[in-house]
């Protein structure tokens, strides 16, 4: 395929050319949907004004880091998304462009170290200021704590996913903030158990977010962890403690009770069970 090539495009200008290629090479309309999909999402209104050749082949640890931390999204999601920048790129340099090659997005091993995980001190701690903060960020931290939720996925949960009569959550979405304001991509569903300790809005209506700011609109990513590091200090808590490592350690938490790993596996949305195995096997019991 006959590329017309700018001199010197912008990261935008490179991806749409990019996005072109493949669809040309008839790549499946639900995978060309999905790279479009993180593409708007995620690496345009945060790259897509820069020259191509001027982005630093660092930039793909860098922007995952950020993509985790800022968007909420969890590794795997992260490294895909920054997979679909290195695949661009790469193709440009295969096209003549003048742009750098990136430093591969690197998978998590072992040799990072531990996932950090609350011990039960730590999490009688963090619960114990619980009654006396937010409903909205006690919801937030129940939720990654007890139900396994990412902050992407607890901000864009609502109250149609949940079947109190059944006593389950149904989580299938994720919040991020684009230059358009918040945006809400389908991820993998998954079903798990409504935690106990979970307040239900009250006498409702319930219908809408199940999240909200004191100004009843939809919380989003950042704000949620702005609060919990405000909760932290307010209850002289470790700074590292994190929705991640909330999250990990209901990971944890299951594993210990002797919950079938396969199940882990369901209800925490890790496929990759090997993964699974390596950050939190030391924990498993068999029941």
């Amino acid at each position: 395929m006959q590329v017309k090539r700018e001199e010197d495009p912008l990261i935008s200008d490179l991806l749409k050319n990019w996005l072109d290629f493949m669809e040309q090479r008839s790549v499946r309309p639900t995978s060309l949907g999905m790279y479009k999909s993180q593409i708007s999402n995620y690496i345009e209104p945060l790259l897509g004004e820069i020259p191509a050749k001027k982005l630093a082949a660092s930039v793909g640890k860098k922007f995952a880091v950020q993509l985790e931390k800022e968007e909420g999204l969890s590794p795997k999601t992260a490294r895909d998304v920054v997979a679909k920048l290195y695949q661009a790129m790469r193709w440009g340099a295969e096209q003549g462009y003048d742009i750098p090659q990136l430093q591969k997005p690197i998978k998590r091993k072992n040799n990072t170290g531990p996932s950090r995980t609350l011990s039960v001190e730590e999490q009688r701690l963090v619960e114990k200021g619980l009654m006396q903060t937010s409903e909205a960020l006690r919801n937030a931290i129940l939720l990654a704590l007890k139900a396994g939720l990412t902050v992407g996925e607890l901000c864009a949960l609502t109250y149609e996913d949940i079947d109190h009569e059944q006593g389950m959550i149904r989580i299938h979405r994720i919040c991020q903030r684009t230059s358009g304001g918040l945006d809400y991509l389908e991820c993998e569903a998954r079903t798990v158990p409504f935690p106990q300790d979970l307040s239900y809005g009250g006498k409702g209506p319930h219908i809408g977010f199940y999240l909200l700011s004191p100004r009843r609109s939809p919380l989003e990513p950042r704000l949620c962890q702005f609060w919990l590091k405000r909760y932290l200090e307010e209850w002289e808590l470790p700074e590292d403690i994190t929705f991640s490592a909330l999250r990990n350690t209901y990971i944890k938490n299951l594993m210990e009770s002797g919950v079938d790993f396969i199940e882990v596996s369901r209800r925490s949305g890790n496929k990759n069970l090997n993964d699974l195995w390596q950050k939190f096997g030391q924990f498993y019991k068999s029941a």
